[in-house]
């Protein structure tokens, strides 16, 4: 009997397309998780990580850098998201009574309110999964998805640890409008 790899490939099958087509699964649940954020609570992942940010500070404030850091995108990135963030009445600006240069984000009870009824992000559901498997085959997976990042010439690319679209290679842009990452990508 013959050997079958998972996923129903044999080991004489088009291994390459094999793994295309897995690649382009993966791409595709990312966006499909990104239209669902975006239709359940009208926010991309970058607004929905950057409002949870703000909402896990026990001080109830952060400054827009320390914000980027958590979410690692540049601050001018996140000030585009606190933009909209604040036009939806999500977030406030205030500036700091001890340094009037400094602005602090905070957010709304409507904030808290959006944030409470939105799924968890899809990258918090892999890591939970991923966790769940023994030593070994994490580190194969690692290793299989480092050699391909390699093989695809992308290992300059400095990425979050999240999944998400929308966010060029160098976090600079982010496609905020639902569908518009994936017109760039067809």
């Amino acid at each position: 009997m013959d050997k079958q790899i998972p996923g129903g490939v044999q080991p004489d099958d088009d291994i390459g397309g094999a793994i295309l087509r897995s690649l382009r699964r993966i791409l595709h649940k990312v966006s499909e998780h990104s239209r669902l954020l975006a239709r359940s609570g009208g926010l991309t992942v970058p607004q929905f990580l950057c409002l949870r940010a703000i909402s896990a500070s026990p001080a109830g404030e952060l400054p827009v850098v320390r914000v980027a850091e958590i979410v690692q995108l540049s601050p001018p990135t996140v000030s585009r998201i606190m933009d909209r963030l604040e036009k939806a009445g999500y977030v406030r600006r205030e500036r700091r009574s001890d340094d009037r240069r400094k602005v602090s984000l905070s957010i709304t009870q409507s904030g808290k309110d959006r944030l409470a009824a939105l799924p968890s992000p899809l990258h918090e559901r892999f890591v939970q999964r991923l966790n769940s498997l023994d030593a070994t085959k994490r580190a194969a997976i690692f290793l299989a998805l480092d050699e391909l990042v390699s093989m695809l010439g992308a290992s300059d690319i400095d990425a979050a640890p999240v999944l998400m679209p929308g966010v060029d290679p160098r976090g600079e842009a982010v496609l905020e409008e639902t569908g518009e990452a994936e017109e760039r990508a067809e």
